[in-house]
């Protein structure tokens, strides 16, 4: 399903991206089909102007232009920039205060159920899903790799660094999530795993 991503998140993208290629982030957006977007008001009253397919272009030429190795830095420094201004979102504030109310012994499926329930608003379709040893969190449209292909190992370093740092914020202190499988590598889904 094609959604709407925030101006926030995309005016956020384009500075990380200007900070690893100070040149060239135009170009990269022209050849993205998104040239329109250097003029474009990205303000966060502004109505979203671009959905997840078009994202997946621009990660995609980012990829083809930087590589494997920068476009990870890209997108670890991405993340480390998005997490904590997600952490003053209302919902998220909100999660947290209720999680103080909450028994230790549920808190943990109960944040990571509503993790991925915030995340379905700002973001791709997030799925949780559990086994005996772990959650996990799954995006089968992962719009970071939906255009990359060949990596070497897991590319969607942000995604890692948003899930943790939200879960953390909403449910107190867990283990990091880990992309256990990345569609950038060939599988059908980018799958985050959360040892128990």
């Amino acid at each position: 399903m094609d959604k709407p991503i925030s101006n926030f998140s995309i005016r956020l993208m384009l500075e990380t991206l200007r900070e690893i290629r100070p040149a060239g982030v135009d170009e990269l957006l022209s050849e993205a089909g998104l040239a329109w977007l250097k003029g474009a008001d990205l303000g966060d009253a502004s109505p979203a102007l671009v959905k997840t397919s078009q994202l997946a272009k621009v990660y995609a030429v980012v990829h083809q232009h930087l590589g494997e190795t920068l476009t990870r830095l890209f997108l670890t420094n991405y993340g480390n920039k998005m997490a904590p201004m997600l952490l003053e979102h209302p919902t998220v504030k909100s999660l947290a205060q209720k999680s103080k109310t909450l028994p230790a012994a549920g808190r943990a499926g109960w944040a990571i159920k509503e993790t991925c329930a915030f995340l379905n608003t700002i973001w791709a379709n997030v799925q949780m899903r559990e086994d005996p040893g772990a959650w996990y969190l799954e995006v089968d449209q992962c719009p970071i790799c939906a255009g990359i292909q060949g990596a070497s190992a897991p590319i969607c370093a942000s995604s890692e660094i948003i899930y943790t740092t939200l879960l953390r914020a909403i449910g107190g202190q867990w283990p990091t999530f880990k992309e256990v499988a990345c569609r950038a590598q060939g599988s059908p889904l980018c799958s985050y795993r959360l040892a128990k």
